[in-house]
This record gives structure tokens, sequence and C-alpha cells, in this order.
């Protein structure tokens, strides 16, 4: 087996083809890992980002008090035959506080977005973030359901892909 490194390129296809990664975040040196649907665009800014959609809940408490974080996906076919990306980023609430560099009338656009690719990409990406809200033990249950719209901001990636071929083989 000869594990490849992936360009920058190969990791964004690698993102852009699916619709499902783990984000990572953290608080207080505790790592906190959640599988997520997302939707890969890339930004009239030239920068890419990773769209999704939640509820309130652990994940955004943590990633509003830090919002580093990062999104894992791997496809893994047999032990010798496996791609896995790693994108660091930044957590970017769409329905925040327009304060915060942006005004109302983009968060409504990125809102409208974001809601678009994600619908685009699957017609159950709703569910995910509905059914945890809705078997929440973790939060208060008089709180209202609110969906919270978000992005990362991908800054750096990291992947690799592994081939069960020798490196002198021929494909």
């Amino acid at each position: 087996m000869v594990i490849h490194e992936l360009s920058d390129e190969e990791c964004l296809t690698a993102i852009a083809e699916t619709r499902f990664g783990r984000l990572g975040c953290a608080r207080d040196n505790q790592p906190y890992v959640v599988p997520i649907y997302y939707a890969y665009r890339k930004g009239a800014d030239g920068a890419s980002y990773l769209y999704s959609f939640t509820t309130v809940g652990q994940k955004v408490d943590w990633m509003r008090g830090n919002p580093q974080v990062c999104v894992e996906w791997d496809d893994v076919e047999r032990y010798d035959r496996w791609t896995s990306v790693i994108a660091f980023g930044r957590y970017e609430e769409l329905m925040g506080d327009p304060g915060a560099g942006r005004d109302e009338e983009d968060l409504g656009q990125e809102v409208h977005r974001a809601y678009k690719l994600l619908r685009e990409r699957s017609t159950t990406w709703w569910q995910p973030g509905s059914a945890a809200f809705n078997c929440r033990t973790h939060c208060d249950p008089a709180q209202l359901w609110s969906p919270i719209y978000y992005r990362i901001r991908i800054d750096r990636m990291s992947g690799r892909r592994a081939d069960p071929q020798s490196p002198g083989a021929v494909r």
C-alpha cells in the first residue's frame, strides 16, 4: 500500500463531491466531534465554504465560544484503498449579530444561499438538526425551535489517499 498526499485542489474535489462529514470543535481543551450534512461552495471572494444547518445545542455553544473548527471527510473502500481529508477553518453563523462585520441584507442572502445549496444536495438535509432538537435532553425544554444556518470558511486542508498498488506498478 502506498499513501499519497493530496493537493488542495484534490482535497476540495473530494469535499465537494460529498455531503456528509464530521465537524470537530473544542472548548476548555475538550474536543467534540459530531456528524453533519453540508454543501460546498466557492465564494465570490475566492474562499471555499461549507454550508450547514443545525439547531441550538452544544456544538453551537462551543463554536460561538471558539470558532476554530475542522471538518473531516473520508471514503473507505477497504483497508488499503481510502481517502481522507480534513478542512480547517472558522465557524461563521449566518443568523447572528449584524454588527459582526455583515449587514442584515448580506446575512439574509447568505441564509438563502445556504438553504438553496443544502436543498439542492438532499431532500432530507434538515432532518438531523431537527431530530437532534426534538430528542434533546441536554437543552432547556422550554427553548423554542430556532434553525441556525452557518458556514465554515476553509483556511487550509490536508488529505491522504491510500492505494494498494506498489510505487512502480503500472495501472
